[in-house]
């Protein structure tokens, strides 16, 4: 707080031109740099950027760690005390030492200076006026013409074109410009622009739009993104007194996060402080008049150099390139200074030598960061460098050389400064680019130019993309190093010159018409041509010259493409070519305006920055959205370049007067080559990246930015049209090659999927980015924040090129997301349009209904889109399952695809058999369909002459069935093909490919011409037979394993493990042929796992045999990896397999030893006894959370586990104990089938059943059919009729945490109806209902229920199961969920099966409580509940007084807690009953308890009493008793949620007879501690299952503890004091359980840890709950790792696998006080706070990283603690931190077991007690 009130004040008394005097140990900050910075580039465009606000307004939004708000907040930069010179005089002393090593160590002997690491934060998106943008769509209401278009008698040809067949493409694409002689006469020039060149000499084309532009703009003093590094010239400004280059790196726990307005448990923006600057390389020539200037620039980097004036020589320069691994610097006799703002801790100069000539020098800062200064002398004294102050290093001389700096990525890891030691020397200056294109596959290198020592390999970044896409060999060279980029993830660094990636499957057949990256082109059904052609004719003849006379080039560029889409549409798709040559006319003489120059707002070639811009950018910078000043060219240029792709393909006679002016279009945002004089290197697309900038000549604090992604796209994909058109074939080749790398690069930096690793799990609920910044990511757009404006900008235009870009899976969930359940509806504007265009993709039908609708709004569609592409969109992708009025076009069932005559490039007629479900989608992903080809289904020119279906199945990679025994190889398929399984064909045989080198596509399609498909035996090693033969025994026998080894060699696969080996051996100055004997275990355990890391990667690991039935040798190196990586492994098993690959012996000898270590290193897997369980996510375990849905349905996924489905006998289990059941149903039945109007008819079903199955309908349907089967078991039931069904799907039912609806269910009152506040707790039977029959197959409608089932088990305490119903159209399904989780019957159809229904309707009626799934065991009379329990002999009964908690969980130990006392104890003395459900193998609770009791364990819960629970006669668990014996391994199928924690799992068999059962002196078995797990007598299988794959079935017990001692949990302490003594009386309970009974708790958490203010007779405060209780003389019983506990209080070593120590439950204590001062605001006032909310959720990794960036710097920690404790526990801040430093010494996990940490924890708390700021809290 006093931090928030300092800033705010420091900035309101900046804005006044106050100065404050400086606190103690801080600097005066200049109020020149205090001032808000606004800048003319910063005021926004759709390119946009971000300005200062008034200091004021920032504070007044700031709310603590996130910033709420438009605004800009600048925290102040603390200054040097000396801002005149960049000699820092030394004002802290400085010792001298020398470490063991002999290496000089310098350090600061105190800290008075305060470092820098806040920075700035930028959160606003401002324009000029203030105001946001205007919308990208054209809002103006369009004038429907009164007369139509009609043929004015000349006729289109039909296009010669077809796509696939192109000319070859040069062998490198990138080195062809599209031309090079100067732009068009009709364009003028002028030889100034309005923004400067800063610091740029030499006239060229200059990159407006790159990552660097920042060094020449304005000031030349905002930053430049790198990656990983961001540069920022100091100027005497950004840092008093340095006038060099600033480095930053931020890491994530310094991200600043925006705020949630959606509420879905994200963040609309996330980004880094810009600021941080932690190193200052400069020279101590430079001063007041130093300059700043820029040479060498290319597309991928330049050179910058500092000198100290503008005519003086440069001093120090710095190559500045995408990825480089190091900042470098050169030197040229100056003196080299460094200055920090993050000041300087240490500074270690290196004995030894990365290389001869190479000095190290090791830098600590005071945030904790280590960094690494090489120098490389060329000539003249090695660098020496002396620390003088905090603030400053000094070279002791000049230099000559270069100096190189990386930041350590891990300060734990030993790997950065040996990969850093061994690049060293080298460093890029820029990039030359290769690509190649053949057929359908592409790929692009990277060759880096390098200066220094080219015997060096260049240490580079590589981004997640980079990394999916490398080949083989350069995959080879990655190494385990990785490091945070701002808004892309981790980069990987690679030690090469060069990269090669691959782009497979590229677009090559996408052409105008719709298409589909598993169908190809696409054409239109039979039956819609009528309703698109009238539609089409109306817009064609609206007027096309006044809808594209605009003055902006953007806005006509929207229009004419819009008509040239519609006139595409009339020519080519409805073939009408009379009617499309007169609209092609009419778009003619639209477009020739802009082909002459002659639109409002001409277009002038400037020659400052070379490029063609629209002449009112002289006038107005942001005109036309900045074009003038270059942003988003590839928009705007884009839509004009695609229209004259159309007009060119339907009239090729046009193109050649048109061919320049477009031609210079393309040029100004896609120029590929230097050669090209006139324009810079790909202006908007950044190859690094794989997307484009849109940002063009403004500085700006976050760097280059981009709104549109599908702009982005379309801007490419008319490149590639027009290179079609005109024959290019080097264009249209490199635009599909860009168009798989920005598909790829999207998917992970800008369209989120639900599996989306790269951006933070919280904002990438939002599914798409919004605004992609360099240095953030703002959820928002330039023009509103509106939901549909924000999704929608990456949706338009809808083109072919869409589904590419935007997977069917990522618009299902952005749909689901955001629009679905009617919110897309409540949009009244032309977004809607673009929404429901979107939709098509998915959902074509609804996408059709929409827009051919008689009675369409004009209003809801884009004025730059048309209801004629799109009507023509959804029907192409819904095919022949599209109905139109009413009325399937097929004749048939949706699903089924015919092929016609006259598709796209010819067929040979005749139909497709088989269903192919998903609306027609055939080959689309998890189709359980199959189909054979008639005669082959697409000819596309030749390029793919195979009959194949394309699916993805599994992991197994594509499957290809092949049909016919003629067939073609595919061209693009290389590699063996391998016979699997095929669960859509059983009876033919199906094929896998695997990869090995064979001869070009192109020479084998060439041969494939020549000889017949038998004779293919040289290329696959087999003839691929047809699925008409019969199948053939091929597996990877067929070729010997030296075969494979010699077709797929390692090469330099090993070399960097070698090198690393090579490094080690080095350091330690061993011999290379003794290093392995005498290197330690860590370093052989890293150099292991390193090498099978290696090995991993290599071709021949995913072709070599297994020795252990796996797939392939791949699987059993991935077990050899588990297993090098574990604590106990023998290193005497792998050390052969070092020598081998170390002294670089052959492939064979190197495969022999592989296999000879997988044998010997992995045995078969074996059972072991539970101890600590692989930790599992699980609904219960949320903490202060508000339980968002999206949240918890992930979590309750992972909970549910498999989901077994179609269990044969569920019915008769469930429904046939029911009394009088079944003869009552056949008697109403009956009774429904006589009258004149029965209910039901055989033929037809139910009467009035809703054909439509809406949700309403059916609703309404159940409910009344509910009541009428009522009345008629008037006579058949067995007691009077107390339930009812309920049916209120929009109205929440209460009781839960957070809203939570039912769409319809029984409840537990006879009065119920639509009107009724009920509650959770009355809930009998949930239900959910679905229009959809597919939906049935859904694994959401089963979630859905599953949530239902949830709340049902949490409302009422003695539920132990629960069933339910699924209703999906007609087909209904029976479940039942309990603690093991979900299984479910076999379908019915209601109005198939009659009597079912009605026999499932009154089982639910008449089930009794038992049967329902409540508890027999907890009794009731007279108005009391109560259990009795068998104790020494006699029977006991317990009342029950109160619940005290209930686990809100479905599967898992589901906690029961109730307060008691025993009958007829007249003191009442409270007992505590709990009921847990647990698995069979752990060591029971109650035994642990009454050990720890027997052993006088002081402050844990005291023994009374332990039973396993009997229901019916039998132990009540889940197998037997709950589901009845049910066999779930003959289920249906079973939709895998989690992978099951290992069982003794005996299935429906007896539970093991030693197991205790409660009172004391009964024989406790000893198979949990000391022997293996029985084997499995059943198994469970998934479908389609692998032969001989078999997975135990859990089981899960009810067992009952009672315990004397009770309380409350420990944040509802009445105050302070007792809160800390509380909590220090837990840490004496777990001391001493811990030291007397050999136990370690492992989960401490507030609900475990008890205080009593109250009853005298129980322990003050006390631990309870020791379920995951482990014996630690046991816990290393297989050197298996596990994670246990409640997660937001799990130790970072616990949730990262660590084996459970005490040290780890100590932390966790640390963490419960540190919730609970968090979160509570006195005993009982509870709050939730987002940012720790999220710790619930997120995965356990992210959390470790998460806690240790919290801990890890005290300033950061301070500050958290700081903006989030609440009033009431603020004193308890420095008392916190000061456990804190006790907890993490060296602000990082301790290392080794210290049990000093039990007093110093209890000494802390004891002290804090006596504080007289805590002792004020008074008690409440």
């Amino acid at each position: 707080m006093m931090l928030t009130i300092y800033i705010a004040v420091l900035l309101a008394a900046t804005c006044q031109g106050l100065v404050l005097p400086a606190r103690q140990g801080e600097a005066k900050a200049s109020a020149e740099d205090q001032q808000p910075e606004t800048r003319a580039g910063e005021r926004g465009s759709r390119a946009g950027g971000f300005a200062f606000m008034n200091p004021n307004q920032a504070v007044a939004n700031h709310q603590g760690p996130q910033f709420e708000g438009n605004h800009r907040f600048q925290v102040p930069v603390l200054q040097p005390a000396d801002p005149s010179t960049s000699v820092v005089v030394p004002d802290i002393p400085i010792e001298t030492l020398f470490n063991p090593e002999g290496e000089e160590v310098q350090s600061v002997v105190s800290e008075t200076e305060v470092p820098q690491t806040t920075g700035v934060i930028i959160t606003d998106v401002a324009s000029e006026s203030g105001e946001n943008h205007e919308e990208p769509i054209i809002t103006e209401s369009i004038t429907q013409p009164t007369d139509l278009l009609e043929p004015t008698g000349a006729s289109l040809s039909p296009p010669a074109s077809t796509m696939g067949n192109i000319p070859y493409a040069s062998p490198n694409i990138f080195d062809h410009p599209v031309e090079t002689g100067p732009p068009p006469s009709s364009i003028p020039r002028r030889a100034d622009h309005p923004v400067p060149r800063k610091g740029i000499y030499k006239k060229a084309p200059i990159g407006t739009n790159k990552f660097y532009a920042n060094f020449f703009l304005e000031d030349q003093t905002t930053p430049c993104y790198a990656h990983p590094y961001s540069l920022t010239w100091s100027a005497g400004v950004k840092f008093a007194g340095s006038w060099g280059m600033a480095i930053s790196h931020t890491e994530a726990s310094m991200r600043f996060w925006g705020p949630d307005p959606y509420n879905i448990g994200g963040n609309n923006y996330f980004g880094h402080p810009v600021g941080v600057y932690a190193m200052i390389i400069s020279a101590a020539e430079l001063g007041e008049e130093s300059v700043l200037t820029s040479s060498s620039i290319s597309a991928f980097g330049l050179t910058v150099h500092l000198r100290p004036s503008k005519d003086a020589a440069p001093v120090v320069q710095f190559p500045v390139v995408q990825g480089m691994g190091f900042v470098t610097a050169s030197y040229f006799g100056s003196t080299p200074v460094f200055h920090s703002g993050v000041l300087f801790r240490k500074l270690t100069k290196a004995e030894d030598h990365p290389r001869r000539g190479v000095y190290k020098f090791i830098v600590e800062l005071e945030d904790n960061s280590k960094w690494y200064i090489y120098a490389v002398s060329s000539c003249g004294s090695p660098l020496d460098i002396e620390l003088e102050s905090q603030h400053q290093l000094r070279a002791t001389s000049g230099f000559h050389g270069f100096i190189q700096v990386a930041k350590e990525t891990n300060p734990d890891a030993l790997s950065a400064e040996g990969i850093y030691d061994q690049s060293v020397g080298a460093y890029p200056v820029t990039l030359k680019m290769k690509g190649h294109v053949e057929d359908s596959s592409g790929q692009y290198t990277f060759k880096w130019i390098k200066g220094g020592h080219q015997s060096s390999k260049l240490l580079m970044w590589a981004f997640p993309h980079h990394v999916q896409g490398f080949d083989a060999e350069t995959a080879g060279k990655m190494t385990g190093l990785k490091i945070l980029l701002t808004t892309k993830g981790m980069a990987t660094a690679v030690l090469s010159d060069s990269w090669t990636m691959l782009e497979p499957d590229l677009p090559v057949d996408m052409a105008f018409a719709p298409w589909d990256p598993d169908r190809g082109t696409l054409t239109l059904p039979a039956g819609v041509n009528e309703t698109i052609y009238t539609i089409a004719q109306q817009e064609m003849s609206q007027n096309i010259d006044a809808q594209s006379n605009l003055d902006s080039m953007y806005f006509s560029g929207k229009a004419i493409a819009k008509f040239a889409s519609v006139i595409y549409t009339m020519s080519e798709l409805l073939g009408d070519r009379e009617l499309a040559a007169t609209g092609l006319g009419k778009l003619k003489d639209a477009f020739a305006r802009f082909s002459t120059n002659q639109q409002t707002n001409p277009l002038v070639y400037e020659e400052g920055w070379s490029g063609i811009i629209s002449s009112a950018g002289y006038v107005n910078s942001m005109a036309d959205f900045g074009n003038g000043y270059y942003n988003d060219h590839h928009f705007h240029y884009g839509y004009h370049v695609f229209a004259a792709a159309v007009i060119g393909f339907l009239d090729p006679s046009w193109v050649a007067e048109n061919k320049a002016y477009v031609n210079s279009l393309v040029r100004d945002y896609a120029n590929p080559s230097n050669k090209d004089p006139y324009f810079p290197e790909w202006r908007s697309f950044d190859w690094f990246h794989g997307h484009s900038w849109a940002h063009g000549l403004f500085p700006t604090s976050d760097g280059k930015n981009q709104e549109s992604s599908s702009e982005d796209a379309m801007a490419i994909y008319a490149t590639k049209m027009w290179g079609h058109v005109i024959g290019d074939a080097n264009l249209e080749a490199r635009s599909n090659l860009q168009l798989k790398v920005l598909a790829r690069s999207l998917r992970h930096y800008y369209l989120y999927e639900s599996d989306n690793e790269v951006v933070p799990t919280t904002f990438a609920r939002n599914k798409v980015a919004g605004i992609l910044f360099e240095n953030k990511i703002d959820h928002t757009t330039f023009f509103g924040a509106n939901i549909e404006y924000i999704q929608g900008i990456h949706m338009l235009p809808l083109l072919p090129v869409t589904g590419l870009t935007r997977s069917k899976n990522f618009v299902r969930e952005e749909w689901d997301a955001w629009f679905s359940n009617g919110r897309a509806e409540a949009i009244d504007s032309g977004w809607r349009g673009i929404l429901v265009g979107n939709l098509g993709m998915i959902d074509p039908q609804a996408a059709w209904d929409f827009f051919a609708n008689d009675t369409f709004n004009v209003g809801w569609i884009d004025g730059g889109a048309s209801r004629t592409w799109y009507l023509a969109y959804a029907a192409a992708m819904a095919g022949d399952a599209l109905v139109v009025d009413g009325v399937p076009i097929s004749g048939g069932g949706s699903g089924n695809y015919r092929k016609n005559e006259g598709c796209e490039g010819g067929s040979d007629g005749g139909e497709s058999h088989g269903n192919y479900g998903d609306q027609g989608n055939y080959g689309y992903p998890g189709n359980t369909g199959n189909y054979e080809n008639h005669g082959g289904y697409r000819r596309d020119g030749g390029r793919r002459a195979q009959a194949e279906t394309r699916m993805n199945c599994a992991d197994s990679g594509y499957i290809w069935n092949f049909v016919d025994s003629g067939l073609v190889l595919p061209s693009q398929l290389h590699g063996i093909y391998v016979p699997i399984e095929s669960s859509f064909h059983p009876s033919k045989a199906a094929y896998e490919v695997l990869p090995v080198p064979i001869p070009s596509a192109r020479e084998a399609q060439a041969r494939s011409a020549e000889v017949s498909p038998a004779s293919w035996v040289p290329f696959v090693s087999s003839s691929v037979r047809s699925l008409n033969s019969p199948v053939p025994s091929f597996t990877m026998a067929n070729l010997s394993r030296s075969q494979i080894i010699q077709s797929n060699p390692i090469g330099e696969g090993l070399s960097a493990v070698r090198e690393s080996f090579n490094s080690i051996c080095d350091r330690l100055e061993i011999s290379h042929v003794e290093a392995l004997s005498e290197i330690e275990d860590k370093g052989l355990q890293n150099l292991a796992v390193d090498l099978v890391e290696a090995l991993q990667v290599l071709p021949a690991a995913r072709l070599l045999p297994s020795r252990s039935g796996s797939r392939n040798l791949l699987g059993d190196l991935s077990r050899l990896n588990i297993a090098v990586n574990s604590h106990d492994f023998d290193f005497s098993h792998i050390k052969p397999l070092l020598n081998a690959a170390l002294n670089n012996e052959t492939d064979d000898i190197i495969w022999d030893k592989v296999y000879d270590a997988v044998t010997e290193s992995t045995p078969p897997p074996r059972s072991v006894p539970i101890q600590q369980t692989p930790w599992l996510r699980n609904t219960s375990s949320f903490a202060n959370s508000s339980e968002h849905r999206k949240y918890v349905d992930d979590v309750l996924k992972e909970e549910l586990g498999p989901m077994y489905v179609g269990v044969p006998g569920f019915f008769e289990t469930y429904f046939g104990e029911v009394s009088g059941l079944e003869p009552a149903a056949k008697a109403v039945f009956e009774k429904c089938k006589k009258g004149d109007t029965p209910l039901y008819q055989e033929e037809g079903g139910w009467q009035d059943w809703p054909e439509s199955a809406k949700e309403r309908d059916v609703l309404n349907w159940f409910v009344q059919l509910t009541d009428q089967f009522l009345d008629l078991t008037a006579e058949h039931s067995p007691t009077t009729a107390r339930r009812r069904p309920l049916a209120q799907p929009h109205k929440p039912l209460q009781g839960s945490t957070a809203e939570r609806k039912l769409d319809i269910g029984f409840v537990d009152d006879p009065n119920a109806n639509g009107d009724s506040e009920c509650r959770w707790s009355q809930i009998l039977v949930p239900g959910e209902l679905k229009g959809n029959p597919a939906a049935d197959t859904a694994s959401k409608t089963w979630l859905d229920l599953g949530r239902y089932a949830r709340e049902v088990l949490a409302a009422q305490d003695t539920r132990r199961f629960v069933l339910g119903f699924t209703l999906c159209g007609s087909l209904l399904r029976l479940w039942l969920f309990d603690r093991l989780g979900g299984i479910a019957s076999t379908q019915f159809d209601v109005n198939q099966e009659g009597l079912r229904f009605v026999s499932t309707v009154l089982g639910f009626l008449w089930m009794n409580d038992e049967q329902l799934g409540f508890d027999p065991t907890v009794k009731n009379s007279d108005g009391k509940r109560y259990i009795e329990i068998e104790r020494d002999g006699e029977t006991e009964r317990i009342i029950i007084d109160a619940l005290m908690k209930r686990a809100h969980c479905v599967a898992g130990r589901a906690t029961t807690c109730w307060k008691g006392h025993l009958e007829g104890d007249e003191s009442m003395r409270p007992l505590v009953i709990k009921d847990s459900w647990q698995y069979l193998e752990r060591e029971e609770e109650g035994e642990l308890l009454r050990e720890a009791t027997e052993k006088d364990v002081i402050n844990v819960a005291r023994y009374y009493h332990h039973e396993t629970v009997h229901v019916r006669g039998k132990e009540d668990d889940i197998c037997n008793n709950v589901r009845k014996g049910l066999d779930i391994t003959k289920a249906e199928s079973r939709r895998q949620g989690r992978s099951m924690p290992p069982s003794n799992t005996t299935g429906g068999h007896s539970i093991r007879t030693e197991r205790s059962t409660g009172p004391a002196g009964r024989k406790r078995s000893s198979s949990t501690t000391d022997a293996p797990l029985p084997p499995s007598k059943r198994s469970c299988s998934t479908s389609p299952v692998k032969p001989g794959m078999t997975t135990a079935v859990p089981n899960r017990v009810r067992r009952r503890v009672i315990v004397h001692d009770y309380g409350k949990a420990i944040y509802k302490s009445s105050s302070p004091v007792v809160l800390l003594a509380a909590l220090e009386h837990c840490i004496e309970g777990y001391e001493s359980l811990h030291k007397q009974a050999g136990m370690l708790q492992c989960d401490i958490s507030p609900n475990n840890l008890m205080v009593n203010e109250e009853d005298a007779s129980s322990w003050p405060a006390f631990l309870i709950d020791l379920d995951l209780a482990i014996k630690e003389q046991l816990e290393a019983f297989s050197g298996a790792r596990g994670k246990t506990g409640t997660r937001a209080f799990m130790a970072i070593g616990a949730l990262l696998g660590e084996k459970h120590s005490f040290m780890h439950d100590l932390e966790s204590f640390f963490w419960v006080l540190f919730w609970i001062c968090i979160h509570y605001e006195g005993p009982s006032q509870e709050r939730i706070v987002p940012r720790f909310e999220k710790w619930n959720y997120v995965d356990t990794e992210e959390l470790a990283g998460m806690k240790l960036g919290l801990v890890a710097k005290e300033d950061l920690f301070l500050r958290t603690v700081t903006d989030n404790f609440t009033l009431y526990y603020k004193p308890l801040i420095p008392r916190v931190n000061r456990l804190r430093r006790k907890v993490f010494p060296l602000d990082k996990p301790c290392q080794k077991e210290d049990r000093r940490l039990y007093s110093d924890f209890k000494d802390v708390l004891r002290k804090a007690r006596e504080d007289p700021e805590v002792l004020a809290r008074k008690a409440c």
